[in-house]
C-alpha cells in the first residue's frame, strides 16, 4: 500500500521543472533549479497586480505587469506561475531599463514587446492593459501586430460587451475635438483603478508634446493633446508639487503666480526663468533632441499660460453664469 502511494507521488512533476520547460519554450534559459534565482522568482510570484483601489507598495509589480496564471490545484499550476513569474520579472524590468514610457515611439514599444518571450502572447490576452501602458499603440496602425486584437477588443467595448471603453479611446478619431482635456487625461492617466503608468511628471509630458520628439504622433491627435494638457493645470503645474530638491531656481513659481492673477498672462523675464528651469529638468529626464531655449520659446508660441486661464475662466463662467 505505502508503495503504491510513493509510486504515485513520485510520478507528480516538481513545479520547478514544469517552470524551467516552460521558460525553455519561449527560449529562455535559466539556471539550474537550485540557484538562488529561483529563490527570486517565488517571492516575486506572490506580488499583487499593479492596480486597484488599495496596494501596498511594497508587495507590487511594477509597470507592464499582468495578471499571472493561477498556482492553485498542482504542480503543473504551480510551475506554470512560477514560469510565467520568471518571464514577468524579465520584461517589467527591461521596460524600466530601457525605458518603455507614454511617450515611446511606437516601433520601440512594439519591439520591446516582440523581444521580451512570451509579452507578446500575454498583451494578445490582455489588451485593455497594453492599452493602459501604451496608448500610443491604439492609434489606428500603430499596433503591429496587435492591432487586429485592439479593433476586436475596441469594437466589444464600444458595443457594451466588453470593459475599458476609454481605454481605446484614441480608435476613435472624433474624440480629439470633442474633449481635448479627457483625451489628454486619458492618455497620461490611464484608470482610476487601473495600473500606474506614467514615469514621469505631467510637467515632463507636457514639454513632450510640445518638443519636435513627439512629432510622430498624427498631427490632429498631437494638436488636441498638447491643448489638452494645458488646460489640466493640475497635472503639470510644477510649482504644486515637489520636484527633486537640489531643482530650484530663483524665479521658480512665477507661473504659478501669474494664473493666479485676476487679469492678464503678460509674459516676464520671472515667468521665462521659471519656464527655463522646469524645461531643463524635462530635457534632461526624457533626452528631448530640442535645446532648453527652443522648448521655452515653444512654450509662449503656442500660449500655454494663456490657454490654462482661458480654460480656467471657461470653467468657472460655468459654475457660476453671473460671474460674466
Amino acid at each position: 500500500m505505502l508503495d503504491a502511494v510513493l509510486r504515485k507521488v513520485r510520478k507528480r512533476p516538481s513545479p520547478l521543472i514544469v517552470a524551467r520547460d516552460v521558460l525553455r519554450k519561449y527560449g529562455v534559459t535559466p539556471p539550474v533549479v537550485t540557484d538562488e534565482y529561483w529563490l527570486d522568482v517565488t517571492a516575486a510570484s506572490h506580488r499583487v497586480p499593479a492596480y486597484g483601489p488599495v496596494v501596498p507598495s511594497e508587495s507590487v509589480w511594477s509597470r507592464w505587469s499582468f495578471p499571472l496564471p493561477s498556482p492553485e490545484g498542482n504542480p503543473e499550476s504551480r510551475g506554470q506561475h512560477l514560469a510565467w513569474t520568471a518571464l514577468q520579472l524579465a520584461w517589467t524590468d527591461r521596460a524600466e531599463e530601457l525605458p518603455i514610457d507614454l511617450c515611446s515611439s511606437p516601433e520601440t514599444v512594439l519591439r520591446f514587446i516582440v523581444e521580451s518571450p512570451g509579452l507578446l502572447e500575454t498583451c494578445e490576452t490582455f489588451p485593455e492593459l497594453v492599452a493602459e501602458y501604451a496608448p500610443q499603440l491604439t492609434i489606428p496602425g500603430f499596433g503591429g501586430p496587435l492591432e487586429g486584437v485592439f479593433d476586436a477588443a475596441y469594437a466589444e467595448a464600444k458595443n457594451g460587451k466588453g470593459h475599458y471603453a476609454d481605454s481605446f479611446t484614441l480608435r476613435d478619431p472624433s474624440w480629439f475635438g470633442r474633449d481635448s482635456r479627457g483625451l489628454a487625461y486619458e492618455y497620461f492617466s490611464g484608470g482610476m483603478f487601473g495600473p500606474h503608468v506614467r514615469l514621469h511628471d505631467g510637467a515632463d509630458y507636457l514639454f513632450w508634446l510640445l518638443s519636435s520628439d513627439s512629432g510622430w504622433l498624427p498631427e490632429a491627435l498631437r494638436s488636441a493633446l498638447q491643448l489638452g494638457m494645458c488646460q489640466m493645470t493640475s497635472m503639470w503645474l510644477w510649482d504644486r508639487y515637489p520636484i527633486d530638491p537640489e531643482a530650484t531656481w530663483s524665479s521658480r513659481g512665477a507661473v504659478s503666480e501669474c494664473l493666479l492673477q485676476p487679469r492678464g498672462t503678460r509674459w516676464t523675464p520671472s515667468i521665462e526663468g521659471d519656464v527655463h528651469g522646469r524645461a531643463a529638468i524635462a530635457a534632461e529626464r526624457l533626452h528631448l533632441r530640442d535645446s532648453v531655449d527652443q522648448l521655452v520659446g515653444v512654450f509662449r508660441g503656442y500660449g500655454v499660460l494663456a490657454q490654462a486661464r482661458q480654460y480656467e475662466q471657461k470653467v468657472r463662467r460655468r459654475r457660476n453664469p453671473s460671474a460674466g
